[in-house]
Parts: structure tokens; sequence; C-alpha cells
């Protein structure tokens, strides 16, 4: 997972991007102007932490207004300014998010944790954040094709490998969107996108057939019937 920084105190920006990386995310680019930001947001990125007072023209909550209308990334502030008028800014902006300086390393690590979750929650695109063994993982849902329940671990089955996830079944369909992604059988979700074929009794997704029980067949037909108009 890619995060962004924009912070214009050297010793600050430095600190933080060693923090982003012992959390093991990759740090995709730390500059110090609003400039510099948009410059980079050509490329993928999944979370950015933003100081509000930074030189130039823009600040850190422009730069917020500007990404919420053209980009729709993630982020979350990390500033001292917490002046009436900033405040309300701020909160216009709907950030996940606001760690105020001087900061704890605790506040940053929880707080990227506690963004990426409430995005996870609230996200409609197609990807979904992760918590897994401490690392947040980025799982791509249009390449995935089915989960089977494992104990208390789940099975993500992609088009070409897989991934055990310290999470259980229920977990996911939580999560997922209950119109792309059904219960078959109580250990199988599947992805009506990947279904080869289907019947009373199995579907096929990456030519496996999967067990279809009987208490969720008739949601299966009504969710394929509507899926295909």
């Amino acid at each position: 997972m890619k995060i962004g920084i924009l912070e214009d105190e050297i010793m600050i920006a430095e600190h933080l991007g060693e923090l982003v990386k012992d959390k093991g995310f990759e740090l995709s680019f730390s500059v110090s102007t609003v400039e510099e930001v948009k410059r980079k947001l050509t490329e993928q990125i999944d979370l950015l932490l933003l100081d509000i007072k930074v030189p130039g023209i823009e600040d850190g909550v422009d730069l917020a207004n500007y990404i919420n209308h053209h980009h729709q990334i993630p982020f979350l502030y990390i500033s001292s300014n917490t002046d009436d008028k900033t405040r309300k800014r701020v909160l216009d902006s709907k950030p996940l998010g606001f760690i105020s300086k001087p900061f704890k390393n605790f506040d940053v690590e929880i707080a990227i944790d506690l963004a990426l979750e409430k995005h996870a929650n609230e996200t409609k695109n197609d990807f979904l954040f992760v918590k897994d063994k401490g690392a947040w993982i980025k799982i791509c849902l249009s390449n995935l094709c089915f989960l089977r329940a494992n104990d208390n671990y789940t099975l993500l089955q992609f088009k070409s490998d897989s991934l055990l996830i310290t999470k259980s079944l229920k977990y996911f369909e939580e999560h997922l969107s209950s119109s792309t992604f059904c219960k078959i059988h109580r250990s199988y979700l599947v992805n009506l996108n990947h279904i080869q074929s289907y019947s009373n009794s199995s579907v096929k997704i990456l030519n496996t057939d999967l067990p279809v029980s009987d208490s969720y067949r008739e949601n299966l037909k009504n969710m394929m019937v509507s899926f295909v108009k």
C-alpha cells in the first residue's frame, strides 16, 4: 500500500516517512508543497498524510478539497493548526482523521489504522483494505473469484493465486458488496462475475465446482437473475 506525505518540516517529514515504512507501507513520496503533491497524483496513492500550513498559495486543506473533487484519495491531517477558522475548514473537507503536533508514534500508527478501517467500510471502489497480522493488504475485488472459510481463516482465491487471511468469512460478508458477492454455502462466498455455470447443486468458477447448499440456493438464483439483467 502506498502513502504520500505533505510536510514542509524536514525532520518531521523524515520521521513520518520512517513510521510509514516501519508499518510495512510503501512511501510513495514526501514533499513540502501542494503543487508537488498534485504532480504526484498521477501515481497510485492509497492514503495521504497532510500538513496544513505549508509554503505556497494553497495549503493542505485546499489540497484536500481538490482531492475530494478530482481523485477521491483518503487522507488525514497532521498539523498544529487548531484555530476556529482552520477547524471549520478541516471538518468541511471530511478527513479520515486529524493528528495534532507534536505527536507520538502511536498517535500516527493508530490514526492510519483507523483511517484505513473507516475507508474500507465506506469505499465503493474496486479495492478493499484488510488488516492481517499487523499489515494492511490491498485486495483487488475484480480479481477475487471466491472465498472459502477455513476455521478462523479465509482463503481468498484470485485468478492466478490465493491468499490466506486471518479473518472469518463473516468479516468479508460484511465488507463486500452484496450485489456482487453471494453466499452459496456456509463455507463459500463467490463473485458473481466469475461464475462460469451454475446448477441446483454447484457453481463452476475457475473450472472448479463449488457446492451450493439448500439454504442458499434460492438466493443464488434470484441474484443471478438480477445480475444478468
